[in-house]
């Protein structure tokens, strides 16, 4: 039986970033379906990404 690693704050930020293997990728998916407050994290992390990519944008090539 495989070992099941938890889920941490730093996986969800990876899985943002696209810093995952394909494996630990659909293992964080999976647990984001079942888990409300972490999916919650991931949706909040990731409209902070895009608003600071928005701000860096427009304060830093403009």
């Amino acid at each position: 039986m495989g070992q099941h690693l938890p889920v941490t704050d730093f996986d969800i930020q990876a899985l943002i970033d696209h810093e995952l293997s394909q494996e630990d990728e659909k293992r964080v998916k999976a647990f984001l379906k079942t888990n409300a407050c972490a999916q919650k994290r991931y949706n909040d992390l990731k409209e902070q990404k895009a608003l600071i990519q928005k701000w860096a944008n427009n304060s830093f090539f403009h």
